[in-house]
């Protein structure tokens, strides 16, 4: 049984819904940074054997682009996080 619901809005209130929505989602969005090896060691005060043990254990997982590697930043704080809730490293 198919019902039909009619719902009847002004062009006023459908642009000021509209408008919220679009404002809502703009602030929202973060733009999600990459950073380098030395950032990341800056970031955490860890050495690059470090990075690359959390590496191997699955904790961080780093994008390359060539030779380049470069890890999400809110993967990094992420993982500063949990290591100072739980202290696993």
């Amino acid at each position: 049984m198919n019902t039909t619901t009619v719902i009847q809005i002004s062009k006023e209130d459908l642009y000021d819904f509209l408008s919220e929505i679009n404002k809502q989602q703009l602030t929202s969005k973060r733009v999600e940074r990459y950073l380098t090896v030395d950032e990341v060691i800056k970031l955490t005060g860890k050495v690059r054997s470090t990075l690359w043990s959390w590496e191997h254990k699955g904790y961080l997982v780093p994008s390359r682009l060539g030779k380049e590697i470069r890890y999400l930043e809110s993967d990094v704080l992420r993982l500063m996080g949990r290591k100072e809730d739980h202290n696993e490293f």
